[in-house]
């Protein structure tokens, strides 16, 4: 194959390859409106539902922190990688590669109190081609109580010999 073919074939791939992520972005948008509708599922399949663990909190600024549980890799199939992005606020903030297939959870990200987070979750397979996200959005709100009060101690100081009934609550 000659040197301009192989160029040729480069950009058609690299221009495919973006054509499928717009795809793919636009059938994101469908599936919210077929889900907001009722209506069956779309056409391309995504990893299972993304759960979120709230783990704690940090106060400078006062941001939440949070695990990530992952669904398991659908068996028989041809996945390579995944690819979680984090969005706060509709802002990319995150971006993780997933290489370990085995792995159930992503510790440890955080994201400003009073902001609406969206997790996106995609396979990726061995040629490139990425799946429909996964998608799981939530508000991230403060419902950490503060720790219990130390334990509270009593002592006895002294008596009192009168008829009076003790002092009520």
């Amino acid at each position: 194959m000659a040197a301009q073919e192989t160029i040729a074939i480069r950009r058609l791939t690299t221009k495919l390859r973006a054509v499928i992520r717009d795809l793919a972005v636009v059938n994101h948008k469908v599936l919210k409106i077929e889900e907001r509708l009722g209506c069956k599922p779309g056409l391309f399949s995504a990893p299972g539902p993304v759960n979120v663990v709230f783990v704690g909190e940090s106060f400078m600024p006062h941001v939440m922190i949070f695990d990530v549980s992952l669904p398991a890799v659908p068996p028989k199939s041809d996945v390579e990688s995944r690819e979680l992005q984090v969005l706060v606020d509709g802002v990319v903030t995150n971006t993780i590669a997933i290489t370990d297939l085995s792995q159930t959870t992503v510790d440890s990200l955080r994201a400003p109190v009073n902001s609406i987070a969206t997790l996106e979750l995609r396979d990726v397979d061995s040629a490139g081609n990425m799946s429909d996200p996964s998608t799981h959005e939530f508000a991230v709100l403060d419902t950490i109580p503060p720790p219990a009060p130390g334990a509270l101690g009593a002592t006895i100081v002294g008596e009192d010999f009168t008829d009076d009934p003790p002092p009520g609550p």
